[in-house]
């Protein structure tokens, strides 16, 4: 008698926490399913609760950026008492979800706050987007960013010539010449002053 009262009170008090926590995963999961099909308005009825609406807003710093250079993408979202039991927050470039989570989204704060840096490989405006994935109470919420990326500049190789270096002349080669040329003086006067000893002493020549 005293296993049926326990068992009738079970069932008045509703599921158990396990099972809770079990609908919680598996609506959040439902969430995340859609925010990957890139159905950012998309809640389905997890239960009979009553959502509390939400608002995400997203900023991105810097706005605009060159391709590979670091973004910040910053998502908030208000109206929700316990973001932080939510799947996360999911972001999209386009259709595509960046969220490096397999989960596919960044978890959130008890404020409500979630980043995600980023590098884009392409030039061109981004449309990034940030999805709350919505929780048993909260309703789902995103919003949207236009990033500008211009492609980043080359440097262009700079060219070095090396200059000829020009001959000089040193006053060692000065020196030099005037040597060679003293000595080629001073054996023509050599020559010119040898005495002809055989006209002094009357040797004539055979």
């Amino acid at each position: 008698m005293r296993d049926g009262r326990r068992d009738a009170d079970r069932s008045r008090a509703g599921p158990s926490i396990k099972r809770q926590k079990e609908e919680r995963m598996k609506y959040g999961t439902l969430i995340a399913a859609g925010a990957l099909a890139g159905v950012v308005a998309f809640a389905p009825a997890a239960s009979a609760v009553i959502q509390l609406p939400t608002v995400t807003t997203l900023t991105a710093t810097p706005p605009t950026a060159t391709t590979g250079q670091q973004v910040l993408l910053s998502a908030q979202v208000a109206g929700c008492p316990d973001p932080t039991v939510s799947v996360g927050m999911s972001f999209f470039d386009g259709t595509v979800n960046i969220s490096p989570d397999p989960s596919g989204a960044v978890g959130i704060d008890a404020g409500g706050n979630a980043s995600l840096p980023v590098t884009f490989d392409t030039p061109g405006t981004h449309t990034i987007t940030a999805v709350f994935n919505a929780t048993e109470g909260c309703a789902v919420s995103s919003a949207t960013f236009d990033v500008i990326v211009t492609a980043a500049s080359v440097p262009t190789p700079t060219t070095t010539t090396t200059p000829i270096p020009t001959p000089t002349v040193t006053q060692s080669n000065i020196v030099g010449v005037t040597v060679g040329s003293n000595q080629r003086n001073n054996n023509t006067n050599s020559a010119s002053n040898v005495i002809d000893w055989h006209a002094l002493l009357g040797i004539r020549d055979s």
